[in-house]
């Protein structure tokens, strides 16, 4: 499907499939030497690692062409899930990236006119694109000056186009930067078929620096007693082409990092097949009721020195947590004291990984997963173990880098 993966908050999509009692229209064509066959190109992004610490980074990002004087067909299905019938959108042109600048030599037209969407009913729409012997270049189509659109390049040389035609395109399905990024949402509907057009791909690569691999991680824990335990978890850290630091960051922003989960009732935790780190809650009344009890806490001593990594070196990071007097109701954060009485508690364990100017400055910063949901207290279980190397979680960098090895 024609859409983009990469944005947050995109127009929701419409179902093809008609579940019974709902109605189908299908508005047919007065354009019938354009046929809608054709099915719409996918969008393309892949990323890869090497264990160099290169990654290459791929975009197939597909856009329709027309030559000058020339036309063809879209076919969008809308979907109406309300008790009124729905006035379909209306297309227009303009010229890319200025959505307000609309297109004098590119017309839309639907057939047919004012057709309408039957209340809990489907309607497909088919819209005539034409463009004048004197266009040419980037454009978009979008409903009438609103978010959404499908690009257009009209050339006599289309299989040229490339991300520079249309500004703006390549950064905001990169980094989200850049003019009109709403007009890269897809539009309402979905977009059936076509004829006449070409689709054609924006091809765009890239090689990359990569800043660190995790390449081991496991835990240990031991339990002296229902109030006292000791855990220790370890991650093996490679760096590459920058220095590399890894360890947690200063409060306040620690509370993002790692904390305690405190239930009221027993979550009847249960590890991970082949992960001892990650744990999950078997007790579905419990499922989503914990409290989170952030760290630093009473009773609880935290040693975890950071860990600094020269370009091109490995290392581990230790992070030591020693807990006790959890079922006692000593535990409340540093400065306002919350007591529990009892309870059920387990670890959610972070670490803060920054690399280049990021040790001073931040140029690049992830997450990475220490343990999810360890048992802690009076359910508090011995365990010792390798766990699963995640990819981990990237924040400010860019989106190429979200891999795994």
């Amino acid at each position: 499907m024609f859409v983009l993966a990469l944005l947050i908050g995109v127009v929701a999509g419409y179902f093809g499939s008609i579940t019974s009692g709902v109605r189908q229209t299908t508005v047919t064509s007065t354009v019938t030497q354009f046929p809608c066959s054709q099915k719409p190109l996918e969008e393309s992004i892949h990323s890869s690692a090497f264990r160099n610490g290169t990654g290459l980074a791929e975009i197939d990002y597909p856009v329709f062409a027309l030559p000058p004087g020339s036309e063809g067909t879209l076919c969008v299905t809308y979907t109406n899930n309300s008790n009124a019938p729905l006035s379909h959108p209306s297309y227009l042109a303009f010229h890319w990236p200025n959505a307000y600048q609309t297109s004098s030599g590119i017309s839309v037209t639907e057939s047919p006119l004012n057709a309408s969407i039957p209340p809990h009913g489907n309607a497909t729409v088919i819209y005539a694109v034409k463009t004048s012997n004197s266009s040419s270049g980037a454009y978009g189509l979008s409903e009438n000056h609103y978010c959404g659109s499908y690009q257009l390049i009209v050339s006599n040389h289309a299989s040229r186009s490339n991300f520079s035609d249309f500004q703006g395109l390549l950064g905001n399905l990169t980094s989200f930067a850049g003019p009109n990024t709403c007009l890269l949402w897809p539009p309402s509907g979905t977009l059936s078929g076509f004829g006449g057009l070409e689709m054609v791909y924006l091809r765009y690569k890239m090689w990359f620096d990569i800043p660190f691999h995790e390449t081991s991680r496991s835990i240990r824990s031991v339990v002296m007693s229902p109030t006292e335990q000791n855990i220790t978890v370890k991650l093996g850290i490679e760096s590459y082409a920058f220095p590399v630091r890894v360890g947690q960051p200063p409060p306040p922003t620690l509370n993002d990092w790692y904390y305690l989960a405190h239930w009221s009732g027993n979550p009847e935790l249960s590890p991970t097949p082949g992960d001892a780190c990650d744990w999950s809650v078997g007790n579905s009344t419990m499922n989503g009721r914990d409290n989170d009890l952030f760290l630093p806490l009473y009773g609880i001593t935290v040693n975890a020195p950071n860990l600094y990594l020269a370009p091109h070196s490995n290392g581990t990071y230790t992070f030591s947590i020693e807990i006790s007097n959890l079922t006692q109701g000593t535990a409340g954060p540093y400065g306002s004291p919350t007591y529990v009485k009892g309870g059920y508690f387990a670890t959610l364990l972070s670490a803060l990984v920054t690399w280049g100017s990021g040790i001073s400055g931040n140029s690049g910063y992830a997450t990475l997963d220490l343990s999810t949901f360890l048992p802690v207290g009076q359910i508090g279980e011995p365990v010792s173990g390798s766990c699963t190397v995640g990819k981990g979680s990237w924040t400010n960098i860019p989106w190429y880098l979200d891999i795994p090895f």
